[in-house]
């Protein structure tokens, strides 16, 4: 019995060994299990961050839609609306769809939702944040989200390609439309030299249709001497891609369907789609121009002979200040190198006539103006040079018969001797003005000495009568005394009080005849003008240096009468006119002088014969003589001022 209890112990405890053992096992496995399913959740974890991190790295907009609202947006999505990624999840789907797309996209999802088929990609218009367009490429497909249909797709923009594509088309289109209405003949050949291209105006110019010249190739409208030069230079651009080749226009002769050469100008350029070379050639019939060339260089032969012909200097520069013209004369007046013309720069032009004038800011003013307003016109601006020359200028623009700008056009006129004999003619005529005035005030101051009696009342007048006539500093008035054979002063006055005040003359004395500047005029006869008196002739007259004197005799016939004389400091103070002004009134005061002595000789004669009468008449009434001898006195004493009578 115990051997039997032993043994069912026994296999009890086999059994629990191999139970407990048999769950360890499974504790072990199912903690490896876990650790699997950990790492995986981890790296699927991971996968999933890289995978949403690759998505907004990505430019394209990535977004899954559900019951037109967005479930997922990308980065990409949201930089493509310029919306928030939390805007795009709060709004309707449909506000970031232009409206006019709205309609074709809502029945394209119905038609997925219903399982039919349909494509997959498509364009369509994004309208964004701020109300701008972008145009996008959009991929979409079906799937399923919680058991319900959605929609996953992928949206890219292609806003720049579709505006290259347009500008392709019009581009295209422009390429086209220019080319059938140009005026110039438009070909384009391949590398194989077959004309592929050939539009109206080449038809016009060459006599030969399109349809006659697509396919064939150069021969028949380019002779084989040029044509040979232009071969070559395909062939080797074909070779090298040197574009240089191609850089000048060149002038060749065409021959048309009639066998008719005619002058041309040729340019070419070169270029290569899908790995294939062209060449285009735009050809300009130019048998008007050489005619009108012609005529031009005759035109400008004639004109360059005229302008050489002609007495004006001319310079003519276009608008960029480039000396495009001028004639002989122009070097000649202005003395300019050949060098400089030759150069074309205004600007040194300009630069090497200023130190020629003698107001070169006031050149530099005139012109700045001109460039300022190229429309003006000056004309005769004066300009004078260093060396004494006066030059006229004229600037006119140049216009066309539209009346469009091309440059400016100088005519400069020597006028040297005009300004010298206009300046001579205004002077003539200032001092004949002034000589006319001056006769007329000299006529006055004649009238008024003729009504004076006196001969003190007469100098006076003179005097002041002087003073509106000639500018003086002093005035004096010489008598001549025939008893004692001198001059003396009867009258001074100074041209102002501060010249009397600080003595500034020396007092005048009595001249006689031949003495000093004053008595020297008297002698002579005539009237002198002295620029330095005291350094000329004697000082009687002037006390300082540096002084100019006038003096003229006062005369009728060979009589003496006196001297008029007036001084004023500085030297050449007085003229020609002065003198001869002063030699008339001189004249003029020596007969009124004359008059007034005279007067005074009858009026003393009157006395005389008064005083005879009177004592004739006191003789005849009583002949007392102490009685006569005291009238006698008395009457001498009243008639003629006699202080003391024996």
């Amino acid at each position: 019995m115990w051997i039997e209890i032993s043994a069912l112990l026994l296999s009890w405890l086999v059994v629990s060994l191999l139970f407990w053992f048999w769950i360890a096992k499974i504790k072990k496995k199912n903690a490896r299990l876990k650790y699997e399913l950990e790492t995986e959740s981890n790296e699927l974890q991971e996968t999933k961050s890289q995978f949403f991190s690759l998505i907004d790295q990505t430019r394209d907009g990535i977004f899954v839609l559900h019951n037109d609202r967005l479930i997922y947006a990308n980065v990409g999505l949201a930089l493509l609306t310029a919306r928030s990624v939390k805007d795009l999840y709060e709004l309707s789907f449909w506000k970031n769809i232009y409206p006019e797309d709205q309609e074709w996209l809502q029945q394209l999802i119905a038609e997925q939702d219903d399982n039919r088929k349909t494509d997959g990609s498509f364009d369509l218009r994004l309208l964004r944040k701020d109300g701008t367009i972008r145009y996008c490429e959009v991929k979409v497909n079906a799937i399923m989200y919680k058991g319900e249909k959605a929609m996953q797709g992928s949206i890219r923009d292609i806003t720049e390609r579709k505006i290259n594509e347009q500008a392709l088309k019009e581009s295209e289109l422009r390429f086209r439309t220019l080319t059938q209405s140009a005026s110039d003949a438009i070909l384009t050949v391949n590398e194989y030299g077959q004309i592929i291209f050939y539009n109206l105006a080449a038809e016009k110019a060459f006599g030969y249709s399109a349809l006659e010249m697509i396919g064939s190739s150069l021969d028949p409208l380019i002779p084989e001497e040029y044509l040979t030069d232009y071969k070559t230079k395909f062939s080797h651009f074909i070779e090298t891609k040197d574009k240089d080749l191609f850089k000048k226009t060149t002038e060749i002769e065409g021959i048309k369907k009639d066998g008719q050469k005619f002058p041309l100008e040729i340019s070419i350029s070169a270029w290569n789609t899908l790995n294939e070379i062209y060449f285009t050639l735009s050809i300009r019939d130019i048998s008007k121009r050489k005619e009108a060339d012609k005529a031009l260089n005759q035109a400008y032969a004639i004109l360059s002979a005229q302008q050489d012909a002609t007495f004006d200097g001319i310079l003519i520069v276009d608008l960029q200040g480039k000396i495009i013209g001028h004639n002989r004369r122009f070097i000649e007046i202005w003395e300019v190198l050949p060098e400089i013309l030759e150069n074309g720069d205004s600007r040194g032009l300009v630069g090497y006539i200023l130190p020629k004038l003698e107001n070169p800011d006031n050149f530099t003013c005139y012109i700045d103006e001109i460039s300022e307003n190229p429309l003006s016109i000056r004309q005769n601006e004066v300009i004078y040079l260093k060396d004494g020359r006066i030059i006229s200028s004229t600037s006119l623009p140049i216009k066309d018969r539209d009346d469009s700008l091309y440059g400016r056009v100088w005519y400069f006129t020597d006028i040297t001797e005009i300004e010298k004999n206009r300046q001579k003619l205004e002077q003539v005529y200032h001092e004949t003005v002034e000589w006319k005035n001056s006769l007329e005030t000299v006529n006055i101051l004649s009238e008024r000495l003729n009504r004076i009696v006196s001969r003190d009342e007469i100098i006076k007048s003179l005097v002041e009568g002087i003073k509106n006539l000639i500018d003086f500093d002093l005035c004096r008035v010489y008598l001549w005394s025939e008893y004692d054979k001198q001059l003396y002063p009867r009258l001074e006055n100074y041209g102002s009080e501060r010249q009397h005040q600080q003595n500034f003359y020396e007092p005048a004395k009595p001249v006689a005849l031949g003495q000093g500047f004053i008595g020297a005029v008297l002698q002579s006869g005539r009237g002198q003008i002295a620029g330095d008196p005291e350094q000329e002739l004697s000082g009687n007259f002037v006390a300082q240096k540096n002084e100019s004197a006038l003096a003229v005799p006062m005369l009728i016939e060979n009589k003496k009468i006196g001297v008029l004389s007036v001084k004023k400091a500085g030297t050449g103070q007085f003229s020609d006119k002065q003198l001869n002004i002063l030699t008339i009134i001189a004249r003029q005061t020596a007969i009124s002088l004359e008059n007034a002595s005279l007067l005074e000789i009858q009026k003393r004669r009157a006395n005389h014969f008064y005083l005879i009468s009177e004592v004739t008449k006191n003789i005849a009434s009583s002949f007392d003589f102490n009685q006569f001898a005291a009238i006698l006195t008395a009457l001498l004493h009243e008639k003629f001022e006699y202080t003391h009578v024996v």
